[in-house]
């Protein structure tokens, strides 16, 4: 034929909704979180909830492990070659927040998991 045209199957689907549930829970780097949060349109709302949940419980456990790690290393180490010990916890922890937030917003239905809009008013 002059065309073929190509559908996703239902497994295809189902592929795509767990890989993407793992990379916003877990994802390997930033981008690829910043990816996954593009794509959360692609699974309903309690899905991206409860994987945003499981990222909160990630996060938190990382936070408290570099806590502790500056804590202990600040008995033998000057600050200046810990700042970037620091600015990891510090951007893991405005993550966090942020990732609160869109948990938040999303339960309260201030986050609209609707793709149709009007363009005179603007979604959330």
């Amino acid at each position: 034929p002059e065309r073929t045209v190509f559908g996703i199957t239902q497994f295809g689907r189902e592929e795509f909704r767990q890989r993407l549930l793992m990379l916003l829970t877990e994802p390997s780097d930033e981008i690829t979180f910043f990816v996954a949060l593009s794509l959360m349109a692609g699974i309903t709302r309690d899905e991206a909830v409860a994987a945003l949940r499981r990222r909160v419980g990630r996060l938190e456990g990382r936070i408290a492990r570099i806590a502790a790690q500056l804590a202990s290393l600040r008995t033998t180490l000057p600050r200046l070659v810990l700042v970037e010990v620091e600015f990891q916890g510090a951007a893991m922890t405005a993550e966090l927040a942020w990732v609160r937030t869109i948990i938040d917003d999303a339960e309260s239905g201030a986050l609209s998991w609707e793709l149709q809009f009007d363009p005179t008013h603007p979604p959330n």
